[in-house]
């Protein structure tokens, strides 16, 4: 003890206090420039800007049975800003004008050759509406209903190996992506992994982007949600993350399937909150889902909940909270941009069940009141 005194009390600083006192301000001139240049790195956040348009219900008094409809997660919009929406009830798709006036209804739940028997997923071209019907067949109608034809999809229709596109996306004249469930088969038991694929207007296989694990669908198929592909894109970009629950990651492609730099923000693995377990507790037992598999599927919260570009190009990254709130991460050439919160507790605190979705126009669905919300909207 006495020897490190005796260094200290040697110290070439201390017996030039002068020296000592200048060493102390370079030091801290050196830290200053370092924060203020740190500061100055940092761009401020933008803010997002909402204006309403209109809303469309699902049912009102002036309505006819034809222009009603239920909501569903088969809601699109064209480059018209016509709003497009599957109506699970009678199985036809209702379109709305850009004004939110009542423009057709396309096809409907039958048997007959203009007709759905078995609707797997839509999809929109310029003024072409695409339907996979019982997963052979693509039927074409132009957005006014009139029907156009229908091809078989040239495919094994054997259930060892089968191809299921969802959430199909045309982003040009030749290139078309969709996300891919692949089931498979054996030894009796099925099969099923995930994934992105490039497909051709036939709704054929073209090329696999990515590929999830292989999970065995009787044990772990209501767990599935964590490992589906997240996926949307701009006019340059497609965009692909997932329900992780230890990284926050954003894959980015260019539209001939080739990877780029992905989008990546510190994340660090938590918790559900005790709001967030009540709530989920809440879907299970409304949905019937399993509750044995409820502790495994909800330890730890996603860092990613969805995906959607904006028409600006911007990435907005719906954060993993299930609470009341949705949070958007906003991001722009990779960077972030810009943040967004939507409120999502009704008056009995309940949890609004809500969906966003892009096109030229913001669109707000709400299921819970079966309507939807369409905004313009731009960064300030």
């Amino acid at each position: 003890m006495d020897n490190v005194g005796d260094a200290y009390q040697s110290s070439p600083l201390l017996k030039n206090k002068k020296g000592f006192m200048k060493y102390i301000s370079i030091f801290l001139m050196i830290v200053l420039f370092v924060s203020c240049t740190k500061m100055e790195n940092i761009e401020e956040l933008k803010t997002v800007k909402l204006t309403k348009l209109y809303t469309i219900e699902g049912f009102t008094e002036e309505a006819t049975r034809k222009e009603m409809f239920v909501t569903s997660y088969g809601i699109k919009a064209d480059n018209k800003n016509k709003l497009y929406i599957y109506n699970k009830i009678t199985g036809s798709i209702k379109v709305f004008d850009e004004n939110g006036d009542f423009y057709s209804e396309i096809s409907g739940r039958g048997m007959g050759p203009e007709e759905i028997e078995a609707y797997i997923e839509y999809y929109l071209h310029r003024d072409t509406v695409f339907v996979v019907d019982n997963n052979i067949k693509v039927k074409k109608f132009l957005s006014n209903g009139k029907y156009l034809d229908t091809k078989i999809r040239d495919r094994d229709l054997s259930l060892d190996d089968i191809f299921l596109p969802i959430n199909i996306k045309y982003l040009n004249d030749s290139t078309i992506i969709s996300k891919m469930l692949q089931f498979r088969r054996e030894d009796g038991e099925l099969f099923l992994r995930n994934g992105l694929a490039l497909i051709d207007a036939d709704t054929n296989l073209k090329k696999m982007i990515y590929k999830t694990k292989e999970i065995n669908y009787a044990r772990e198929g209501q767990t599935s949600m964590w490992f589906s592909p997240l996926i949307t894109h701009s006019r340059e970009r497609i965009f692909l993350s997932f329900m992780s629950k230890s990284e926050y990651k954003i894959n980015v492609y260019d539209y001939l399937g080739n990877e780029l730099e992905p989008i990546i923000k510190k994340y660090r693995k938590q918790k559900f909150s005790d709001v967030e377990l009540k709530l989920a507790r809440i879907y299970h037992e409304k949905n019937n889902l399993d509750p044995n598999i409820f502790h495994s599927m909800y330890d730890y919260s996603p860092s990613v909940l969805d995906v959607e570009a904006d028409k600006y190009g911007n990435l907005w990254v719906l954060r993993g909270y299930m609470g009341y709130e949705m949070v958007f991460d906003i991001f722009k050439d990779g960077k972030l941009y810009s943040e967004y919160k939507f409120n999502l507790r009704n008056e009995d605190d309940s949890r609004a069940l809500k969906e966003v979705f892009f096109k030229d126009r913001m669109y707000i669905i709400d299921h819970d009141e079966n309507l939807i919300d369409v905004y313009d909207y731009e960064f300030e």
